[in-house]
């Protein structure tokens, strides 16, 4: 898991980096290479050192940047070769000596890429929750982490919202495990497109989600909470069965550093809507 980590962190550094200082540094390292490649004549082969750069075109710019910088890379290393007059012994020998750089080049731009997507998709599962593409805890705890640290440091509050679906486990015994699952999708589904890119939803197990809402004041919180409900709402009666669900909030002008206990707040919040009849909403500004 370190090592996924690791190179994960090093992708998203390589993927933000921006575009025209990234070119001028692959080309620079390209012409860079094949200068040495030049000095040192035939006999000390160094064309694998032009991998370094088309990996790193196939992470900033995708397959397509990383095939053009190999095919890039396989014509200036053939040109070296032409002008230290290398002894192809014949026009054959010197096309398959191309092809077989390009095929080489290319081969690694695409397995580079191939990589990344890999690399990413192993991120991505190791951080959500398969069924509802939620976040699992471990993300969750990480960005409350740096929630908190940020809101402390700007002066903003950070919203903070504990909930489950009520009844969860009448539907699990009346219809089944499956209806059950379709359910917690239900929710998830409905409530992720309502919710901006910066807040953060998890499934922290069970029925119970959690929802960050960063910079969100007490106002601000309640209007995103009454689109929660709508959203699910119309979710469900597209599904066709009732559901519901009780939800603890709580806007923290300064919030606990620890995730959990954060959470036993907004969680006592829930079960006071739970005794009242469920279905509802309790808001706490702390």
């Amino acid at each position: 898991m370190k090592g996924l980590n690791r190179a994960t962190a090093i992708i998203e550094r390589l993927t933000r980096a921006r575009r025209i200082p990234t070119i001028a540094a692959i080309a620079t390292a390209i012409l860079a290479i094949a200068a040495i490649d030049h000095l040192t004549g035939p006999p000390l082969a160094i064309s694998y050192f032009y991998l370094a750069p088309i990996v790193v075109a196939s992470l900033v710019f995708g397959m397509g940047g990383g095939l053009v910088v190999a095919i890039a890379c396989a014509a200036i290393w053939l040109g070296v070769q032409i002008v230290d007059d290398f002894d192809f012994r014949g026009p054959f020998f010197l096309v398959w000596s191309a092809a077989m750089r390009v095929a080489y080049f290319t081969t690694f731009a695409v397995t580079a890429d191939w990589l990344h997507r890999a690399i990413a998709e192993l991120s991505a599962l190791s951080l959500r929750d398969p069924l509802t593409k939620a976040a699992n805890w471990r993300y969750f705890e990480e960005y409350y982490l740096t929630a908190v640290s940020r809101a402390r440091r700007g002066g903003r509050p950070l919203t903070l919202a504990f909930f489950d679906v009520d009844s969860f486990k009448a539907i699990n015994d009346r219809y089944g495990h499956a209806a059950g699952d379709e359910v917690l999708k239900l929710v998830a589904d409905a409530i992720l497109p309502s919710i901006r890119p910066d807040d953060l939803l998890a499934r922290l197990g069970g029925d119970e989600f959690a929802l960050a809402l960063a910079d969100m004041d007490y106002d601000l919180s309640e209007e995103v909470i009454d689109r929660l409900f709508l959203a699910v709402n119309a979710a469900q009666r597209a599904y066709g069965r009732p559901v519901t669900f009780s939800i603890g909030i709580v806007t923290w002008k300064e919030p606990p550093e620890a995730l959990r206990s954060a959470l036993d707040v907004a969680d006592s919040l829930m079960y006071e809507v739970k005794r009242g009849g469920k279905d509802g909403r309790a808001h706490l500004q702390a």
